[in-house]
């Protein structure tokens, strides 16, 4: 009889993990995440960031992979920091960057421009390549070695 329940419960924790990893999504490739993103050059240190994948994917995820397209386009090109280029504000010969990481919600994260820089620049918000991608790939769950490809 004992060896007959052990095996039942051996069956049932079997069964019971199945199922559990059967419910369970699995994490998406971080090239999955960043698929439809194109990056063209715009300028002297300036690359635009177009995303033209699935219209169903929410804003929130568009921006974060646009940020992190960004942040290797920087990276690629041994660039330490960006910063998001504000194209309503500016105008020909003036600059305006976006002012704060909260404004961002306010732009197109379908379409990015942004300015690459070696150096931080002074009283320009900009974000850290390096560490801005490896944010968002902890916020994911990828793995860092394999960041989104831009």
């Amino acid at each position: 009889m004992g060896i007959l329940k052990s095996a039942v419960s051996a069956i049932s924790r079997t069964l019971i993990v199945l199922l559990i990893s059967s419910c369970a999504s699995p994490k998406p490739s971080p090239a999955a995440l960043s698929e439809g993103f194109a990056v063209t050059p715009a300028g002297s240190d300036m690359y635009r960031v177009n995303y033209r994948g699935d219209p169903s994917v929410p804003n929130t995820r568009i921006l974060d992979f646009a940020l992190a397209t960004a942040s290797n386009v920087a990276a690629e090109r041994s660039f330490r920091y960006f910063a998001v280029i504000d194209e309503p504000k500016s105008r020909p010969g003036e600059i305006h960057y976006v002012e704060e990481a909260f404004p961002l919600g306010k732009v197109n994260p379908k379409e990015l421009l942004i300015q690459c820089f070696p150096n931080r620049p002074k009283r320009v918000f900009c974000f850290r390549a390096d560490y801005t991608a490896r944010a968002i790939a902890d916020k994911y769950g990828l793995n860092r070695t394999s960041p989104p490809p831009s």
